[in-house]
């Protein structure tokens, strides 16, 4: 995950090396313009520890990998009644100037704790929880088998976010293709995560409701390719943290579990802008 963080470093130094700053040419303004965009993502998470509490258990798995869930490409990206299954991304925004502009929107990702992996375990299992697994803990190696647990946030990993954005001109295509442009588009933001989370621990779980389990904080950056006054394409790379201290293990029971990670992914998305545009 460290290298894509750096690469977005890398990209963000280097953006500026080819702008021109404001003696850019530009087709039209974005002022006063309201946009949205969909598109669809891959996901990359940092390994986390997980906290388990209930009646019967409390104990934590450390270093947990996990990994997202793409839909093979197909039909399922196209079909009017299919195309919200895949990871996707939507968001809504307006421009308050010509370059900064602020988006409401959500990113639908999918987290997947890897199973049979070795990870250790710290904490307390009753015989109520398991037999087979009773016992005291103290940072203990055991193999995560199915029977132990099941954890996927895979409907999903919600990130609902307000971000503040900044679209910095790179060139124009004067010659032969007059009405593109490619910008460069950073942004930060966050707010809440709306887990729905499919779990069994000892066999004892749900595919819970959606709840709002935490909060995350997000940076992002990438290229956009704008055609006329109206489309364009986004290919962007975002980087966040992420805090969920109440995820549901059996909706509204006591039984919840705990865990915080850092996150990448990278989408494209195809976009509109409407309003008013003034020519330059």
């Amino acid at each position: 995950m460290m290298k894509y963080l750096l690469c977005l470093v890398a990209l963000s130094f280097a953006s500026p090396v080819f702008s021109q700053q404001d003696s850019l040419p530009r087709p039209h303004s974005h002022r006063n313009q309201f946009y949205f965009y969909w598109g669809y993502n891959r996901d990359y998470f940092s390994r986390s520890s997980i906290h388990f509490r209930g009646p019967n258990y409390d104990f934590t798995l450390y270093d947990l990998k996990a990994t997202d869930r793409p839909e093979r490409f197909g039909w399922v990206y196209v079909n009017p009644g299919l195309f919200s299954i895949p990871q996707f991304n939507w968001r809504a925004g307006y421009f308050i100037t010509d370059r900064l502009h602020v988006s409401i929107g959500m990113d639908h990702m999918k987290y997947v704790v890897v199973s049979e992996q070795p990870t250790r375990i710290s904490g307390v299992v009753s015989p109520t929880a398991s037999v087979q697994y009773a016992g005291s803990y103290l940072n203990q190696n055991i193999d995560l088998q199915p029977e132990i647990l099941k954890f996927e946030h895979t409907n999903g990993f919600n990130l609902a976010t307000m971000e503040f954005e900044w679209l910095q001109p790179l060139y124009r295509l004067s010659q032969g293709i007059p009405k593109l442009a490619c910008y460069w588009n950073a942004g930060v933001g966050g707010i809440w995560v709306v887990t729905k989370t499919d779990v069994l621990v000892f066999g004892d779980g749900l595919d819970n409701d959606f709840h709002v389990a935490g909060y995350a904080m997000t940076g992002k950056m990438g290229p956009r390719l704008e055609w006329k006054k109206h489309w364009f394409v986004t290919a962007e790379g975002k980087f966040g943290y992420a805090n969920l201290p109440s995820v549901f293990i059996k909706n509204g029971a006591p039984e919840r579990a705990d865990h915080s990670l850092t996150f990448f992914e990278w989408y494209v998305s195809v976009g509109f802008r409407f309003g008013k545009t003034k020519s330059r």
